[in-house]
């Protein structure tokens, strides 16, 4: 990958992580009734996102897993890109000090602040794509949170700690 290549791709994942921070806060924050809600209205996607409310905790382990996914790659891929400029040791030092940044504001706070204020629409838009990438990556979510618990002392979290009813009320 060249240079260009390597800083657009950090871009690009920076972007889709940040898509997946918003569709999490969103997840989290519509309520069961007013989705059924729009189900009985007959809404577009209004019945997918009642199926993703149905397993919540799972669809936000999977946003979160996405997210992380993007973000560390997006991490690697500008660390590459630097290393060029100003060898290895800068290069992971200034792309961890710029990715902290970024992923602060960029997937952190930007992102999560648009979820929840358009919750409804990003929830109905997101609900497809969710169940369709869930088929694959649910696996891999399901056993992480597995190593998880196993390796956490106490009781762990059957669907992780990302979502519980108490915090999603």
């Amino acid at each position: 990958m060249n240079n260009l290549g390597q800083l657009i791709g950090a871009i690009v994942l920076i972007g889709v992580a940040g898509l997946f921070a918003a569709t999490d806060a969103a997840i989290s924050t519509v309520s069961i009734a007013r989705v059924e809600e729009l189900v009985r209205d007959e809404r577009p996607g209004a019945v997918r996102l009642a199926r993703v409310m149905a397993e919540r905790p799972r669809f936000i382990n999977l946003c979160v897993l996405l997210r992380i996914a993007c973000e560390v790659s997006a991490t690697v891929v500008l660390a590459a890109f630097l290393d060029d400029y100003f060898g290895v040791s800068w290069g992971l030092v200034s792309a961890a000090a710029i990715m902290t940044v970024v992923s602060f504001v960029a997937i952190g706070v930007g992102p999560r602040t648009i979820g929840r204020q358009n919750a409804y629409s990003i929830s109905l838009l997101a609900a497809l794509p969710l169940q369709a990438i869930s088929i694959v990556l649910t696996p891999v979510s399901r056993l992480l949170v597995l190593i998880g618990n196993a390796l956490t002392p106490g009781r762990g979290f059957r669907n992780g700690p990302f979502a519980s009813e108490i915090e999603l009320r």
